[in-house]
């Protein structure tokens, strides 16, 4: 296993090709690179995403979570 990969080891991406996980991370790295904001930034924009999920929710919307998602964390994966 790669070392940037060790704590994934548990997860899906075990089971790709070596080529696509190494053009994974390469993608991944440029993109977070680029996207990086300041933690109170990134701060402001999880509490406007999280209220704007619960007025859905509470107006009886439905949500459904993609897997697009430029987030790291997998809303499957009970570790995070």
């Amino acid at each position: 296993m790669r070392p940037c990969l060790d704590s994934c080891a548990d997860t899906p991406i075990r089971f790709y090709p070596p080529q696509t996980i190494d053009l994974w991370v390469g993608y991944s790295k440029r993109y977070l690179a680029q996207a990086a904001s300041p933690p109170e930034q990134r701060a402001k924009y999880v509490a406007v995403r999280n209220k704007l999920i619960k007025a859905i929710h509470d107006a009886g919307g439905k949500i459904l979570a993609g897997s697009d998602t430029p987030s790291t964390k997998n809303i499957n994966d009970k570790k995070h």
